[in-house]
């Protein structure tokens, strides 16, 4: 078996709780759930490199924790996943916001096949060396992507010089 097979998906016990906030939280929210519940049926079914998935990648990627890839569930909704060996888990699941301060706050925890706090599924093989293709393929692709993310394209274009002097005041000189 190769070292790009992923073979078990982990997803956080709270992933659950997570998914009915958001369906109570309106159709942005309810839609942030199927589009979740859509790409880990394709991830489980080992359709991780497929371009159903790979394009739901986040533009920046994550550089905080390695081996993280951030998903776009629409709507400034993202899921986390982080790969480690075959195994790969999904800790969290939320808003843009709540991601980045999960994020930050998570930086250094280490990931266990064995952690309880993880439910485990056995992911369906599919051909190994179509996925070292895709593999190779969806690297060198995203070494090429560089489109800035929309949510936070429109953060950025709602910040002006007075947002700017506010937030940042005190490093502000007259």
């Amino acid at each position: 078996m190769g070292k790009h097979v992923i073979r078990y998906l982990h997803y956080s016990r709270t992933i659950e709780k997570q998914l009915k906030v958001f369906r109570r939280s309106g159709q942005t929210g309810s839609l942030a759930a199927e589009q979740y519940q859509m790409l880990v049926n394709l991830i489980r079914q080992g359709e991780l490199l497929s371009e159903s998935v790979y394009t739901k990648r986040t533009k920046h990627g994550e550089y905080r924790l390695s081996n993280c890839v951030k998903y776009d569930l629409g709507n400034g909704y993202r899921m986390v996943t982080i790969r480690v060996g075959q195994d790969l888990f999904i800790p969290f699941i939320g808003s843009h916001d709540e991601t980045d301060k999960w994020l930050d706050r998570r930086k250094h925890d280490e990931y266990s096949s064995n952690d309880p706090s993880y439910i485990r599924d056995e992911i369906i093989l599919a051909d190994e060396s179509v996925l070292h293709i895709s593999q190779k393929i969806s690297e060198q692709q995203n070494e090429n992507c560089i489109e800035p993310d929309l949510y936070e394209q429109q953060l950025a274009e709602r910040l002006d010089d007075s947002v700017l002097r506010e937030v940042f005041g005190s490093l502000y000189r007259k």
